[in-house]
């Protein structure tokens, strides 16, 4: 990362050198010398690898005895979006796990309930039951996270967090 140093501010900053300052095998140029002397100083890069639901914001600047130093903002993504990728992900696992018993989805599956004949409706009413007791388990697993009381898991600690089928 260099950065161009106006004022003990920087002006610009690229990640790497313009290729118009580079020859044709991609080598710089001009020395870290006669780039300091344009005010273009290197930087070294701090990446602060994400946690779950986190994305890299805007570069933040600092400099000390040694240097400068160039961070990434690490920004939350919105709970809005975090609850819409985890309910999405319930429903998919829903589905995915109606659809490995040859079901179209799980709303399919659920409709059997309903049947004349007691296999299918047997195995229909097992599908409604389990889908409300994993709704009811994401439900409170969100509560607890909006309260504070737990981290957001992610979509994989979310399934295994979410009751198992059982087949009648």
């Amino acid at each position: 990362m260099y950065l161009l140093i106006e004022n003990g501010q920087v002006a610009e900053h690229y990640e790497v050198l313009p290729y118009a300052w580079r020859n044709v095998s991609g080598l710089t140029l001009m020395s870290a010398e006669e780039l300091a002397g344009l005010g273009w100083v290197p930087a070294a890069l701090d990446v602060t690898p994400l946690g779950p639901y986190q994305r890299y914001g805007d570069w933040v600047f600092k400099q000390d005895i040694t240097g400068w130093l160039a961070q990434r903002e690490i920004v939350q993504i919105p709970q809005e979006q975090i609850v819409a990728v985890l309910t999405s992900t319930v429903q998919m696992h829903l589905d995915n796990v109606a659809r490995q018993r040859g079901y179209d989805g799980i709303l399919s599956a659920c409709s059997y309930a309903t049947s004349s004949h007691a296999a299918f409706k047997a195995e229909g009413q097992a599908c409604v039951d389990w889908r409300d007791a994993v709704w009811s388990a994401c439900y409170q697993i969100m509560g607890a996270v909006q309260a504070g009381d737990r981290a957001v898991p992610t979509e994989g600690e979310l399934i295994l967090l979410l009751p198992g089928m059982v087949w009648a």
